[in-house]
């Protein structure tokens, strides 16, 4: 969340956080798990013109830990959602990201 707090704050946004009360033990990589927090809020701010809301929700459902980002932007189009994780936008995703100043491809 820090390494995306200098872009929320620059288009604007106010990123509302609610996490777990309690503390949660996780057997993750760390440096991942920062990547992924880190392209869901930035990918937030980029699509949405701000100024605007960014909800970061984490939350204990059984035995797994799910987070959730949401925004109030417009969208994902109901057509794409089934091509969103798919190679091809993987792919697109991922040249489009290493062109940026910044980026770099893992």
């Amino acid at each position: 969340m820090e390494s995306s707090r200098a872009l929320i704050a620059a288009r604007k946004h106010e990123l509302i956080e609610s996490l777990p009360e309690e503390t949660v033990w996780l057997e993750v990589d760390p440096v991942r798990l920062a990547q992924v927090i880190a392209n869901l809020l930035n990918n937030a701010c980029q699509v949405h013109a701000g100024p605007g809301h960014i909800w970061l929700l984490a939350g204990i459902e059984g035995e797994e830990v799910v987070l959730r980002v949401r925004d109030d932007g417009m969208g994902i189009s109901p057509e794409m959602l089934p091509r969103i994780f798919g190679p091809v936008f993987l792919r697109k995703s991922e040249r489009s990201r290493s062109r940026r100043a910044g980026w770099v491809s893992a």
